[in-house]
């Protein structure tokens, strides 16, 4: 390839990653980017469905990315790019049920009960961000907590189910790494909850909710300096010393000079027709878990369930299995999450994760079933070094969620720093708040 030639990269995979490694290393000017998805529609999981309402007409909802924090700056800054924004608020959420019931709203007596633990709880995690980073990654949060003589109520009905918001259902909480978990309340550029020693979760918790996301990523697709291709399966890369070979459903071969990988690492080896070993290890120990997605207008479940009125503007619900206090379901109020809605629109549009009880067959809109990468001590310790091995070499490099966090300020990072890497500077250095997160990610991802 001569001087004057651009680079031929391919991107497999049009999510948050994906597109913002297109429209990074694009905006650069010395690429030639090819962007390749297999579904009909780019966003990846920041998917937004039309919904009927009760009362007759339809609204549409973001179904599966919805909750946001302030420090998601690079997420703002790229969207801003494009002509929408993050809507900010405060975050509601009733926890549990019946005497373990809690929330945000007021002063409940099974936190009037736990509030020794909580201040306990505060100074814990102010240990394990003292300690060395890389001690409290190796080490769960539940070894921790059981260690200091935590109660199962404070753990398993307390802190818990209010971590589910933000590792997804399904995700088993107790094995959060520590030192992820006080970053979670501590930390004052990334943190996502504030701590009261009164209410456990302060009142005034910020949050920020997501604009019409499948609007946001098809204006995106179309204004890249790239050439995205829907419906364009990848169903081989073959890389050598000459440049990368992948093939596509259909037959259609195409050269390139390098390829970043923005899928889930289940989806990624498959692809790899000649996978290294230390590929195939480390994309392989990134595990994952089923959840599934009811959305439905089943009001009634959300009274009876979590003892609620769904019009109160709560946003999140959570409750534990009656006979394990280790499962955990989460209910959203979609209308209560979409401040972009028309006012009142949508406020009888649930989403209920792995439900534990039966939904009426005639409230459901859809289901849905998806994948949540787990957050882990063991991925930290075991899966995140040897990830850190394979990026780059033999032409390839990798991005998505699944490289840290399972959301969408991860996704966004991960492909700004894949697109840095391969010589396309990172956009944002002139905002410290989103150079923080940037430079963190690519210290944990690239060493």
């Amino acid at each position: 390839m001569g001087n004057s030639e651009k680079q031929r990269i391919g991107i497999v995979g049009a999510g948050a990653a994906g597109l913002a490694a297109a429209w990074s290393l694009g905006r650069s000017g010395s690429f030639d980017v090819s962007v390749y998805e297999a579904a009909a529609h780019v966003g990846g999981v920041a998917t937004t469905r039309g919904v009927s309402l009760p009362g007759g007409g339809a609204v549409r909802v973001n179904d599966q990315v919805l909750l946001g924090t302030p420090s998601y700056r690079n997420t703002a800054r790229f969207f801003e790019e494009f002509g929408f924004s993050l809507s900010p608020t405060r975050l509601q959420v009733a926890m549990g049920t019946g005497d373990a019931r809690w929330s945000t709203a007021r002063a409940t007596p099974i936190i009037a009960r736990m509030r020794p633990e909580i201040r306990r709880f505060r100074r814990a995690l102010e240990l394990v961000r003292r300690a060395p980073m890389p001690l409290f990654l190796a080490i769960p949060i539940d070894a921790v907590l059981r260690a200091g003589r935590f109660s199962a109520d404070f753990r398993h009905r307390v802190l818990y189910p209010l971590m589910s918001l933000f590792f997804a259902s399904g995700v088993d909480s107790a094995r959060v790494p520590a030192a992820v978990v006080a970053g979670l309340f501590l930390d004052e550029d990334s943190r996502l909850f504030d701590l009261d020693a009164e209410t456990f979760l302060a009142p005034s918790t910020p949050i920020t909710f997501f604009p019409d996301l499948a609007e946001v990523y098809a204006r995106v697709a179309a204004a890249l300096n790239a050439r995205v291709h829907t419906d364009a399966e990848v169903l081989s890369v073959v890389r050598s010393a000459r440049g990368v070979r992948i093939e596509r459903r259909g037959g259609a071969h195409e050269e390139l000079d390098a390829i970043l990988i923005a899928c889930s690492a289940e989806r990624a080896l498959p692809l790899l027709a000649d996978a290294s070993p230390l590929e195939r290890l480390a994309l392989r120990g990134v595990t994952y878990q089923d959840v599934t997605l009811v959305t439905h207008t089943d009001a009634d479940y959300i009274r009876h369930h979590y003892g609620d009125d769904p019009g109160n503007g709560t946003q999140y619900y959570v409750r534990n299995a009656p006979r394990d206090m280790t499962r955990l379901e989460i209910s959203i109020n979609l209308g209560s999450c979409q401040p972009w809605l028309p006012e009142g629109a949508g406020l009888s549009v649930f989403q209920t994760f792995d439900p534990l009880d039966t939904i009426r067959a005639d409230r459901v809109l859809f289901t849905r079933r998806t994948r949540h990468n787990r957050t882990t001590a063991g991925y930290f310790l075991r899966v995140l070094p040897l990830l850190r091995r394979i990026q780059g070499r033999r032409r390839t490099s990798f991005a998505g969620a699944y490289l840290m966090f399972n959301n969408h300020e991860n996704a966004i990072v991960s492909g700004l720093a894949a697109a840095d890497r391969l010589g396309a500077p990172y956009p944002f250095s002139d905002e410290p708040a989103a150079r923080l997160q940037f430079e963190r990610y690519r210290r944990a991802v690239y060493g």
